[in-house]
């Protein structure tokens, strides 16, 4: 008798039925018809066809291309990857813009960065004044290098970093003569090399 319940119940467990209106799940399960959870195997396989489902997704967005190079984030970096720039370029643009984030924080202005607590970051400290001055230094450099003509430049540079908007090809040789001047400031290239890849090689 107790051999015919266990046949039974194995039996039962191999042929659960699904409630009215809805399907059974897939999946290996106990003789008591209960799932069983997946393996380590299975939830690594899992996670990878995730990401990879991630990865084609982004490939996928208008602005990319098909490339998940990472420069495609943001306009700046768009910048760079299309006009094939030194990547130092667009090093020094988010070097400059986080500073100008910090700076902006540290008076009180909106933004997500939180600099924490202690007068290291008070508005008259000595490291808030020394942002603020390498700030003026690469906004000095930048239109000194872009020249009078192209002044508008600047603006469209500021607008790529806190809109995302994408520069225009009439700005392109004095965005990169400006981005060039930038980097070079903040010690992100040699002031010796050109701003395209074939002079970092």
């Amino acid at each position: 008798m107790q051999m015919i319940q266990t046949e039974e119940a194995s039996s039962m467990g191999s042929r659960i039925r699904a409630r009215k209106g809805t399907s059974a799940k897939a999946g290996a399960r106990y003789p008591s018809g209960r799932l069983k959870p997946p393996s380590a195997k299975e939830r690594a396989a899992f996670e990878r066809q995730m990401m990879d489902v991630e990865l084609e997704t982004v490939k996928n967005q208008p602005h990319r291309k098909g490339s998940d190079d990472p420069l495609l984030e943001c306009a700046i970096g768009r910048f760079v990857y299309f006009n094939k720039l030194a990547k130092a370029l667009f090093d020094g643009a988010m070097e400059y813009h986080e500073l100008h984030r910090r700076y902006a924080a540290a008076w009180g202005a909106p933004t997500d960065v939180r600099l924490g607590g202690g007068g290291e970051y008070d508005p008259l400290s000595a490291t808030v004044r020394g942002w603020g001055r390498t700030i003026d230094r690469c906004d000095a450099v930048f239109k000194l290098a872009v020249g009078l003509a192209d002044q508008g430049a600047f603006a469209r540079f500021q607008f790529a970093l806190s809109r995302d908007e994408d520069v225009p090809p009439r700005y392109r040789l004095a965005m990169i003569a400006g981005l060039r001047a930038v980097a070079i400031e903040l010690q992100k290239m040699d002031g010796r090399l050109g701003p395209f890849q074939k002079d970092q090689r």
